[in-house]
């Protein structure tokens, strides 16, 4: 029997339309999810929610001596403050043997000028057996043998503090042998009692507490709250070179990085017009001199090292110092330049992106694994993290590209089930037809 041109399923049936959506709607989707993974590939992540975090705080415990101890010293009148309870001072000695000037210190003992020092010389006796720190321009400084008897030596000395106070000190040891009279030291120790002792120089009588040490160490006199740098000291910097690697001197870092921690931002130099560029680090790197205590901002950086340093010993009376090096994409002549923090400053990680304000020292040479390179160096207040701003125009693509994807969607769906109800239709009129010409040829018959 011949069939009518479209009563084949296979021509106007949704066999072959299906097909096809369903392609079109899986290439969609495929779409859909490659443009949110760009999307959650492509944005920052989110912050970090804070969570409490349990820190273990060093406990540092620094040797005492047995009870009793200074049950015979005295020092309530003149006459007792004149000399030193041998035994006494025996027993103090070796319990000292277990300490470091360090570790009295890091123990957090009390500074002893101010206010702490004239309450220890108004009321000694609840002060006994107490850690003091003190630092002071030498008065005196004589190696004395620790008794009668005894072949062992220390080291015995008076000291003025920053503040005008006296006070004096019996050391175990120290690693600073050339100290003399008008150096200054730092003493950290154990407080024995008020000691009375004249001054080799004057005749004059110096009083002040005693502290048993385990040993000496050189200090320097306090920078004190530093806001400002004189010129004459910027024009003493002098520049490394590749031939000639001197680096920055001790005392003028220090006073620099007290200068970033003490000055306000108006006690600052003013910065400099546009950011730290390729041409500023070549030109700082052929003439340093030009550059001297200006100050510039920096293009977004890579942070290249990050380093915290204990910074022992040193007049601005810091505990810590760090170092940082940051790097840019865009210098391609100067990689990477070296920065001066006071303090320890916020961790930084690796690669972690940052700005900052700088102020220009002196070119720096540095060796690396197998040669010599020149760094512009700077110090700086601070150090800035820096977050990308979110890109919306891809977040914008996205939500149209939905919207319009959900829109065809719908729109193929109608036409989809209008295609059906039309095929359907027109397969009931073709079936009526053959079933009408079926009957009319069986009247006929």
């Amino acid at each position: 029997m011949r069939k009518f041109k479209g009563a084949d399923e296979t021509l106007i049936g949704p066999a072959n339309t299906k097909g096809k959506l369903i392609i079109m709607c899986g290439a969609a989707v495929g779409l859909v999810a490659l443009l949110f993974y760009v999307q959650t590939t492509y944005v920052d992540r989110p912050e970090d929610v804070p969570v409490d975090v349990d820190v273990a705080e060093e406990v540092i415990e620094l040797p005492s001596t047995p009870p009793g101890t200074f049950d015979e010293v005295s020092d309530a009148d003149d006459s007792d403050r004149f000399a030193i309870e041998a035994a006494q001072m025996m027993v103090v000695r070796a319990a000292l043997r277990r300490a470091t000037a360090n570790a009295i210190a890091a123990a957090g003992s009390e500074t002893l000028d101010g206010a702490t020092w004239q309450r220890v010389m108004d009321a000694p006796g609840p002060e006994r057996g107490t850690y003091f720190t003190a630092r002071g321009e030498l008065l005196d400084l004589a190696r004395r043998s620790t008794g009668v008897s005894s072949s062992d030596q220390e080291y015995a000395g008076t000291v003025r503090t920053s503040d005008g106070h006296v006070v004096h000190f019996r050391a175990a040891d120290t690693d600073d042998t050339g100290l003399s009279v008008g150096d200054w030291v730092r003493v950290d120790g154990m407080f024995f009692k008020i000691l009375i002792e004249e001054d080799p120089a004057t005749g004059d009588r110096l009083e002040g507490p005693l502290l048993a040490c385990p040993e000496m160490l050189a200090s320097y006199p306090d920078y004190g709250k530093v806001t400002s740098i004189e010129p004459a000291l910027w024009d003493m910097v002098r520049d490394d070179t590749l031939n000639h690697p001197v680096g920055p001197r001790d005392e003028f870092v220090w006073r620099l990085l007290a200068w970033m921690r003490d000055a306000s931002p108006e006690q600052l130099p003013p910065l400099q017009e546009g950011e730290l560029d390729d041409a500023t680090l070549v030109a700082i790197n052929a003439n340093g001199a030009d550059f001297r205590g200006k100050r510039f901002h920096t293009p977004v950086c890579r942070v290249q090292a990050y380093t915290v340093r204990t910074a022992g010993e040193n007049p601005a009376r810091m505990e810590k110092s760090t170092e940082v090096w940051l790097g840019n994409n865009m210098w391609t002549h100067q990689y990477v330049v070296r920065v001066l923090l006071p303090g320890e400053a916020p961790r930084l990680e690796l690669g972690q992106l940052v700005t900052a304000d700088l102020v220009y020292v002196q070119n720096y040479a540095y060796d690396t694994g197998n040669e010599r390179r020149v760094a512009p160096m700077f110090v700086t207040p601070s150090i800035e993290t820096y977050t990308p701003p979110r890109e919306t125009a891809l977040q914008l693509l996205l939500l149209t590209f939905t919207g319009v994807l959900a829109l065809i969607v719908v729109v193929i769906a109608v036409l989809v089930r209008r295609d059906q109800k039309r095929s359907r239709a027109l397969a009931e009129k073709l079936v009526q037809r053959r079933r009408t010409r079926r009957g009319g040829a069986t009247a006929s018959a």
